[in-house]
């Protein structure tokens, strides 16, 4: 069941927030890519170094989140499944939508999809780079947001549009507090 009071909040911090060019961004966020392609040669490292850049995003957005849609503690899973669904929408505006992962249903884990990923516009990846996570930096922001509101979690690429996939997907798998 979707909250229509946070999709309302939500679709209005998105309308208020003062948004940078798609275009401009999606160049932005390839020369990064590329600079680090320079740097490590190797795609695992870019990967890595993606991811990590994710982390040190995702908390940041995920006190601007906090702060503008005054969220009250999220009571399940499913909350917070959806809650970065909305994230997504309101970040990169793209329709992003959350769905359960495992048959059991718990939303321990859980999919996040969204076609259209505004990071892969221009971009054409050479064979040299294969097994590039060319938009690992969502991975990370992913789980440094939830990090940040103390729910230690995995996340990955489980389909790319830029490989071909209908859909972008992300999984996110939420851990035991340790």
């Amino acid at each position: 069941m979707v909250d229509t009071a946070t999709v309302s909040a939500a679709t209005s911090l998105y309308n208020s927030l003062e948004k940078m060019n798609p275009e401009v961004f999606a160049l932005l966020y390839g020369a990064l890519v590329t600079q680090l392609l320079q740097d490590h040669h190797e795609p695992s490292k870019v990967n890595e170094e993606l991811f990590e850049i994710g982390v040190s995003v995702g908390a940041c957005l995920v006190e601007e989140y906090l702060a503008r849609l005054s969220i009250h503690t999220c009571t399940s899973f499913h909350h917070v499944a959806q809650s970065t669904a909305d994230a997504f929408s309101i970040f990169l505006g793209v329709q992003a939508a959350a769905s359960a992962a495992a048959a059991d249903d718990d939303w321990t884990s859980f999919h996040i999809s969204f076609t259209h990923n505004p990071l892969n516009t221009f971009v054409q990846l050479p064979p040299s780079v294969k097994g590039l996570v060319y938009s690992n930096i969502y991975c990370g922001a992913l789980v440094g947001a939830l990090k940040a509101i103390s729910i230690h979690a995995e996340s990955n690429f489980i389909q790319d549009e830029l490989y071909g996939d209908p859909v972008t997907t992300l999984l996110v798998v939420v851990r035991p507090s340790s």
